[in-house]
């Protein structure tokens, strides 16, 4: 004992997190996981586009791309842990993680302070003396900020980190946060932390200089502002500051508001406010930077020609296939005309124009679409017969297979744990997905035209979405094999029907979520041109080569989701992937392959799913081939429903023992 207190030293701290809102964890999960998609998301396509448009090479957007890569660290390091302890027991982290967390934390955050002010200086050149700007702002000087800034953020957190090894931590071991932040850490400290307390207020003070720095320049940059004589030209230098102005009040408000108070007695009020800086701030830079950014709207608009003009202007083109088709404005629009005529006209010339299209606005018709003609195999006409066999067996098998294990799990007792019931779900899912898509194939086999109407094509193309569902649901289940294999003795409790049961709301909604989104989309679009769709369902990117709105926002919407739905829950299962080190620890040759055989199924299913999922949806509808995407489609709609009961039973030994049960129960029933 030493001045009253426990001489342990303490080696691991349990971050409580958002404790207080214990019913609230799977929303608050969904919450902070969208938020940080969205700000990886958003930054990553400011920088993507502030280096590919030479207009926005300027020290301006400079600053502004190196302020996103910040925000990109800067959330990255608080944000995967924050979200990976939601569904922990007890969310514990060793003292030097703690330690190196906060460094990088604090690190990119003075950097952030040190940028910001150098982006009001930039302001104050370009407006205060728009003649000399580029010689005062030239890229050698503009190097060199960005160079100090980290060299600044660096040395600042140094110190902090130099202090912060110095203090013993002998008494509790629990940090009312979601982070470690040094106002909560030196609460728990034994050591006298008197000095420690000066040392974060003191650069508090010293970074926050910045802030006068910034305090300076816009006080110039307000007077010459305003003698400038044209409204017009005050209104454009205001709108060039006021993106800047609400960046820097947001992230210094709530910084200076945690770390300037007392630390007793505002715990709660410093975590919310936390939340803003260390979450919402860098995911709305890029918005508050943008959204009323002429440039950046400029730079979108010229990305958006480029790529439409990847497109062929017009004309008809004979596809490897045989068919024809032609090519309108930039985008393929089938003939029907033109496939039933393919054999006599394959050798005809390449070049022709499409006036049985042309329409009367920018060359198309106005009226509106109401019908649309799927072509499905209609390339394979002597094997329409094979086909169609090929096609009902493996719908017969898919509703047999799925529905004989919900009714397995459904009848055996031993089969009612988390695993199982997600299984069972996704068995279900299976036979709704395949039976969204599936009939109408089967159905248009043997007729010559295969009409669907507008409303009947997107309320298919809605349910089919229900790829979106199985995607979250496949992320649930990494996450429950994660749990199983990880913290057996805890899974039980970690895994409670309560919290499987959120889990099971959650994928729904986030799934229907996602449906809805792209389903409102596709009903604010015009059709009134061609209306054959070179596939054997309704899919978004067919649709998208049909319509005759201006389809790149939608382009851009469908790659999101797909990297949302896609990117994210592949991201969760890697996450899981913590099982194979688990696994690796596992002594006995039994155990590992006991394990691994436990997880090899999962795997299986979400390397099928996701792998031909993504290779349709994360192509932009240009490049991709009718027959490829047609192909692909064909796995994950039709083959990967079929597959996955038997992936998840055939060396499953718990599905066997309770198949042998259900057949002794038949003969006992049957004998009696």
């Amino acid at each position: 004992m030493a001045w009253g207190r426990n001489s342990t030293t303490i080696t691991r701290f349990v971050l409580l997190g958002l404790y207080e809102f214990p019913k609230l964890t799977i929303v608050l999960f969904s919450i902070f996981l969208g938020i940080y998609l969205l700000t990886v998301f958003w930054n990553v396509s400011l920088i993507t586009l502030i280096r590919v448009d030479s207009h926005l090479h300027t020290p301006m957007y400079f600053f502004l791309s190196n302020l996103s890569f910040l925000d990109i660290c800067y959330v990255s390091a608080i944000a995967p842990r924050m979200l990976s302890d939601f569904f922990q027991k007890q969310n514990s982290i060793s003292f030097m993680g703690c330690t190196m967390q906060y460094f990088f934390f604090s690190n990119l955050g003075l950097n952030e302070c040190c940028l910001l002010a150098s982006m009001a200086y930039d302001r104050y050149a370009a407006i205060c003396n728009p003649l000399l700007y580029t010689a005062i702002v030239s890229p050698a000087v503009c190097l060199q900020i960005v160079t100090g800034s980290c060299l600044t953020g660096f040395f600042g957190s140094f110190v902090q980190l130099c202090a912060l090894l110095q203090l013993h931590f002998c008494g509790p071991n629990f940090i009312n946060h979601f982070f470690c932040n040094l106002p909560q850490l030196l609460i728990l400290s034994c050591s006298d932390t008197f000095f420690f307390q000066v040392v974060p207020s003191l650069l508090t003070v010293i970074f926050g200089l910045a802030c006068f720095v910034i305090m300076i320049s816009y006080g110039y940059i307000v007077a010459t502002i305003l003698k400038i004589t044209s409204a017009e030209g005050r209104s454009k230098a205001f709108i060039t500051c006021v993106s800047h102005l609400a960046a820097v009040t947001l992230f210094f408000g709530s910084g200076i508001f945690v770390y300037m108070y007392p630390n007793s007695g505002i715990l709660r009020q410093n975590k919310l406010v936390s939340v803003l800086y260390t979450a919402v701030i860098p995911m709305l830079n890029p918005l508050i930077y943008s959204l009323r950014n002429k440039e950046i709207k400029d730079a979108l608009n010229r990305w958006k020609k480029r790529i439409s003009s990847w497109y062929p202007k017009e004309g008809f083109k004979w596809t490897p296939d045989g068919s024809a088709s032609c090519i309108m404005d930039g985008q393929t629009a089938w003939s029907k005309q033109s496939l039933e005529e393919a054999d006599s006209h394959r050798n005809a010339p390449l070049e022709g124009n499409c006036e049985n299209f042309k329409t009367v606005a920018g060359g198309r018709n106005n009226t509106v679409v109401t019908k649309f003609i799927l072509l499905g195999f209609s390339n394979f006409p002597k094997f329409k017969i094979a086909l169609f066999a090929v096609f009902l067996r493996l719908y017969l098998l898919t509703m047999a297979w799925n529905l004989g294990l919900i009714t397995l799990i459904k009848m055996d007792s031993h089969l009612h744990t988390p695993m199982y019931f997600f299984l069972d779900k996704l068995a279900f899912l299976d036979i709704c997905y395949v039976s969204s898509t599936d009939p109408k194939m089967l159905s248009d086999f043997f007729q010559e035209q295969k009409p669907i109407s507008f409303m009947g094509c997107t309320m298919q193309y809605f349910f089919s979405s229900l790829g979106l569902t199985e995607c979250c649901l496949l992320a649930a289940m990494a996450y429950d094999r994660y749990t199983a294999i990880c913290s057996p003795l805890l899974c039980t409790a970690i895994m409670s029907p309560t919290l499987y049961l959120q889990m099971m709301i959650g994928v729904y909604v986030t799934g229907t979520f996602g449906s809805l989104i792209q389903l409102c989309a596709l009903l604010q679009l015009d059709f009134c041109g061609p209306n054959v769709i070179n596939h054997f369902f309704c899919d978004l990117p067919q649709l998208l080569i049909l319509s005759c709105s201006d389809t790149f926002y939608l382009q851009v919407m469908k790659f999101v989701i797909a990297v949302i739905f896609g990117v994210a829950s592949v991201l969760v299962i890697m996450i899981s992937s913590y099982i194979i080190a688990t696994i690796l620890k596992v002594s006995s040759v039994e155990g590992r392959y006991k394990a691994f055989n436990t997880c090899a199924s999962h795997l299986t299913a979400v390397t099928f799913f996701f792998g031909s999922g993504l290779f349709v949806y994360m192509h932009p509808s240009c490049n991709n081939s009718p027959s490829y995407d047609k192909m692909a489609s064909v796995f994950y709609t039709v083959v990967n429903p079929m597959l996955n009961p038997l992936i998840y039973s055939l060396r499953n030994k718990e599905i066997k023992d309770a198949l042998k049960r259900c057949e002794k129960k038949r003969v006992f029933s049957h004998c009696h």
